[in-house]
Protein backbone atom coordinates (compact mmCIF):
# COMPACT_ATOMS: atom_id res chain seq x y z
CA UNK A 1 0.00 0.00 0.00
CA UNK A 2 2.74 2.33 0.65
CA UNK A 3 4.71 1.60 -2.61
CA UNK A 4 1.51 2.99 -4.92
CA UNK A 5 1.35 6.13 -2.62
CA UNK A 6 5.16 6.50 -3.11
CA UNK A 7 4.65 5.89 -6.84
CA UNK A 8 2.19 8.67 -7.41
CA UNK A 9 3.56 10.98 -4.67
CA UNK A 10 4.24 13.74 -6.59
CA UNK A 11 1.41 13.53 -8.51
CA UNK A 12 -0.55 14.28 -5.69
CA UNK A 13 1.33 16.71 -3.82
CA UNK A 14 1.00 18.89 -7.46
CA UNK A 15 -2.35 18.21 -7.21
CA UNK A 16 -4.41 21.24 -6.30
CA UNK A 17 -7.39 19.17 -4.75
CA UNK A 18 -6.33 15.09 -4.31
CA UNK A 19 -8.71 12.20 -4.15
CA UNK A 20 -8.18 9.18 -2.48
CA UNK A 21 -9.66 5.82 -2.97
CA UNK A 22 -9.59 2.30 -1.20
CA UNK A 23 -7.36 0.73 -2.10
CA UNK A 24 -5.44 3.93 -2.57
CA UNK A 25 -4.70 5.09 -6.08
CA UNK A 26 -4.79 8.44 -8.23
CA UNK A 27 -7.99 9.33 -9.85
CA UNK A 28 -7.36 8.26 -13.11
CA UNK A 29 -8.13 5.39 -12.23
CA UNK A 30 -11.54 6.18 -10.15
CA UNK A 31 -14.06 4.86 -12.89
CA UNK A 32 -12.14 1.21 -12.94
CA UNK A 33 -12.13 1.03 -8.90
CA UNK A 34 -16.16 2.28 -8.64
CA UNK A 35 -16.71 -0.21 -11.26
CA UNK A 36 -14.80 -3.53 -10.22
CA UNK A 37 -15.42 -2.57 -5.71
CA UNK A 38 -18.55 -1.31 -5.10
CA UNK A 39 -18.42 -1.15 -1.58
CA UNK A 40 -15.32 0.64 -2.27
CA UNK A 41 -14.80 4.60 -0.38
CA UNK A 42 -13.37 7.62 -1.26
CA UNK A 43 -11.86 10.75 0.94
CA UNK A 44 -11.53 13.95 -1.45
CA UNK A 45 -10.13 17.17 0.32
CA UNK A 46 -7.87 20.37 -0.59
CA UNK A 47 -4.85 19.22 0.54
CA UNK A 48 -3.56 16.01 1.92
CA UNK A 49 -0.17 15.28 4.03
CA UNK A 50 1.12 11.25 4.64
CA UNK A 51 2.31 10.35 8.20
CA UNK A 52 3.85 7.40 9.38
CA UNK A 53 5.90 6.12 6.47
CA UNK A 54 2.44 6.58 4.23
CA UNK A 55 0.34 4.55 7.17
CA UNK A 56 -1.80 7.33 8.06
CA UNK A 57 -3.04 10.22 5.21
CA UNK A 58 -4.11 13.70 6.59
CA UNK A 59 -6.75 14.73 5.06
CA UNK A 60 -7.28 19.12 5.50
CA UNK A 61 -9.91 21.26 4.18
CA UNK A 62 -13.38 20.79 2.50
CA UNK A 63 -12.60 16.94 3.48
CA UNK A 64 -15.31 14.87 2.31
CA UNK A 65 -15.62 10.90 2.72
CA UNK A 66 -18.31 9.03 0.67
CA UNK A 67 -19.14 5.55 1.32
CA UNK A 68 -22.55 3.61 0.05
CA UNK A 69 -25.23 5.73 1.06
CA UNK A 70 -23.26 7.52 3.72
CA UNK A 71 -21.18 11.25 3.41
CA UNK A 72 -19.30 12.47 6.13
CA UNK A 73 -17.59 15.83 5.42
CA UNK A 74 -15.35 18.05 8.03
CA UNK A 75 -12.55 20.42 8.14
CA UNK A 76 -9.89 17.66 8.47
CA UNK A 77 -9.68 13.79 8.29
CA UNK A 78 -7.06 11.02 9.28
CA UNK A 79 -7.06 7.65 7.52
CA UNK A 80 -4.89 4.98 9.03
CA UNK A 81 -4.44 2.91 5.61
CA UNK A 82 -4.09 -0.45 7.96
CA UNK A 83 -6.80 -0.66 9.62
CA UNK A 84 -9.63 1.78 7.85
CA UNK A 85 -10.10 3.63 10.89
CA UNK A 86 -11.24 7.72 9.91
CA UNK A 87 -11.23 10.10 12.44
CA UNK A 88 -12.90 13.51 11.80
CA UNK A 89 -13.04 17.01 13.33
CA UNK A 90 -13.84 20.44 12.48
CA UNK A 91 -17.62 20.70 11.40
CA UNK A 92 -18.69 17.29 11.23
CA UNK A 93 -21.73 17.06 8.95
CA UNK A 94 -23.30 13.82 7.73
CA UNK A 95 -26.04 13.13 5.02
CA UNK A 96 -27.44 9.61 4.64
CA UNK A 97 -29.99 8.74 1.80
CA UNK A 98 -31.53 5.58 0.74
CA UNK A 99 -34.80 5.68 -1.66
CA UNK A 100 -36.45 8.74 0.01
CA UNK A 101 -35.18 8.39 3.50
CA UNK A 102 -32.56 11.47 4.19
CA UNK A 103 -30.86 11.59 7.54
CA UNK A 104 -29.04 14.33 8.52
CA UNK A 105 -26.06 14.80 11.38
CA UNK A 106 -24.30 17.35 13.33
CA UNK A 107 -21.54 16.86 15.58
CA UNK A 108 -18.17 18.26 17.17
CA UNK A 109 -16.01 14.94 16.50
CA UNK A 110 -16.26 11.96 14.12
CA UNK A 111 -15.12 8.26 13.98
CA UNK A 112 -15.48 5.76 11.00
CA UNK A 113 -14.07 2.62 9.43
CA UNK A 114 -14.59 2.22 6.27
CA UNK A 115 -14.34 -1.08 6.44
CA UNK A 116 -17.07 -2.15 8.94
CA UNK A 117 -19.21 0.85 8.03
CA UNK A 118 -19.27 1.52 11.91
CA UNK A 119 -18.92 5.01 13.16
CA UNK A 120 -19.35 7.45 16.24
CA UNK A 121 -20.46 10.83 16.76
CA UNK A 122 -19.69 12.92 19.63
CA UNK A 123 -20.15 16.04 21.31
CA UNK A 124 -23.52 18.12 20.44
CA UNK A 125 -25.09 15.80 18.37
CA UNK A 126 -27.97 16.71 16.32
CA UNK A 127 -30.07 14.56 14.09
CA UNK A 128 -32.47 15.66 11.50
CA UNK A 129 -34.77 12.89 9.93
CA UNK A 130 -36.70 14.04 6.94
CA UNK A 131 -40.05 12.27 6.49
CA UNK A 132 -41.45 13.89 3.86
CA UNK A 133 -38.56 15.05 1.53
CA UNK A 134 -38.22 18.99 0.96
CA UNK A 135 -40.84 19.62 3.67
CA UNK A 136 -41.15 20.53 7.69
CA UNK A 137 -42.46 17.18 8.39
CA UNK A 138 -39.79 15.87 10.35
CA UNK A 139 -38.12 14.33 13.52
CA UNK A 140 -35.36 15.78 15.29
CA UNK A 141 -33.05 14.15 18.15
CA UNK A 142 -30.31 15.17 20.15
CA UNK A 143 -27.50 13.29 22.63
CA UNK A 144 -23.98 13.38 23.35
CA UNK A 145 -22.77 10.79 21.10
CA UNK A 146 -24.50 8.58 18.40
CA UNK A 147 -22.98 5.10 17.06
CA UNK A 148 -23.57 4.68 13.45
CA UNK A 149 -23.64 1.00 12.41
CA UNK A 150 -24.05 -0.36 8.54
CA UNK A 151 -23.13 2.72 6.84
CA UNK A 152 -25.91 4.58 8.51
CA UNK A 153 -28.24 1.85 8.12
CA UNK A 154 -28.70 1.87 12.25
CA UNK A 155 -28.14 4.23 14.67
CA UNK A 156 -27.87 4.13 18.34
CA UNK A 157 -28.26 7.46 20.15
CA UNK A 158 -26.69 7.50 23.99
CA UNK A 159 -26.71 9.67 27.08
CA UNK A 160 -28.61 12.82 27.32
CA UNK A 161 -31.34 11.36 24.40
CA UNK A 162 -34.32 13.52 23.40
CA UNK A 163 -36.35 13.69 20.24
CA UNK A 164 -39.02 16.52 19.02
CA UNK A 165 -41.20 15.88 16.37
CA UNK A 166 -44.23 18.85 15.99
CA UNK A 167 -46.14 18.98 19.28
CA UNK A 168 -44.23 15.91 20.97
CA UNK A 169 -41.26 15.37 22.96
CA UNK A 170 -39.22 12.34 23.77
CA UNK A 171 -36.55 11.38 26.45
CA UNK A 172 -34.90 8.75 27.29
CA UNK A 173 -30.69 7.36 27.71
CA UNK A 174 -30.61 5.58 24.90
CA UNK A 175 -32.58 5.34 21.45
CA UNK A 176 -32.09 3.07 18.62
CA UNK A 177 -33.38 3.95 15.51
CA UNK A 178 -33.64 1.72 11.85
CA UNK A 179 -33.92 2.99 8.88
CA UNK A 180 -35.29 -0.15 7.04
CA UNK A 181 -38.26 -0.56 9.52
CA UNK A 182 -38.46 3.21 10.03
CA UNK A 183 -39.06 2.47 14.07
CA UNK A 184 -37.52 3.98 16.82
CA UNK A 185 -36.62 2.24 20.40
CA UNK A 186 -36.49 4.59 23.20
CA UNK A 187 -35.04 3.21 26.87
CA UNK A 188 -34.54 5.03 30.12
CA UNK A 189 -34.91 5.32 33.94
CA UNK A 190 -37.86 6.01 32.68
CA UNK A 191 -38.00 6.99 29.49
CA UNK A 192 -40.37 9.54 28.72
CA UNK A 193 -43.05 11.59 25.95
CA UNK A 194 -45.03 14.40 26.17
CA UNK A 195 -47.37 15.36 24.17
CA UNK A 196 -49.68 18.79 23.64
CA UNK A 197 -53.13 18.57 21.83
CA UNK A 198 -54.47 22.32 21.71
CA UNK A 199 -54.69 23.06 25.91
CA UNK A 200 -54.11 19.64 26.91
CA UNK A 201 -50.39 18.42 27.88
CA UNK A 202 -50.12 14.55 28.41
CA UNK A 203 -47.33 13.03 30.04
CA UNK A 204 -46.49 8.89 29.68
CA UNK A 205 -43.59 7.69 31.02
CA UNK A 206 -41.59 3.63 30.92
CA UNK A 207 -38.91 1.35 30.54
CA UNK A 208 -39.55 1.39 27.08
CA UNK A 209 -41.46 3.40 24.07
CA UNK A 210 -41.77 2.21 20.69
CA UNK A 211 -42.12 4.72 18.45
CA UNK A 212 -43.57 3.71 14.74
CA UNK A 213 -42.47 6.61 12.52
CA UNK A 214 -44.91 5.19 9.26
CA UNK A 215 -47.72 4.95 11.31
CA UNK A 216 -47.11 7.58 14.19
CA UNK A 217 -48.20 5.19 17.04
CA UNK A 218 -46.42 4.79 20.39
CA UNK A 219 -46.46 1.45 22.49
CA UNK A 220 -45.20 2.09 26.13
CA UNK A 221 -44.21 -0.78 28.27
CA UNK A 222 -42.63 -1.54 31.86
CA UNK A 223 -43.77 0.63 34.85
CA UNK A 224 -46.11 2.85 32.86
CA UNK A 225 -47.38 6.06 34.08
CA UNK A 226 -49.77 8.70 32.68
CA UNK A 227 -50.58 12.35 33.64
CA UNK A 228 -53.02 14.84 31.91
CA UNK A 229 -52.82 18.32 32.70
CA UNK A 230 -55.57 20.84 31.47
CA UNK A 231 -54.66 24.03 31.03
Amino acid sequence: MTSVFSKFRKIIDRAVRQTIFFPPIVLLFSVFVSSYAADSATITSDRMKMLSKGEVSDFIGHVELVHKNLTMTSDEMKLNEKDGDVSASGNIYIHYSSGAAVTYVWGDEARYNKNTGNGLVSGDVRVKRELTPGTTDVINLTCDNLEIFDSGDRLHAVKNVKIFKADTEAAGSEAFYEHKTNKILLVGKPATIKKMEGKTLSEYSGDKVNIDVNTETVAITGSVKTKVILK
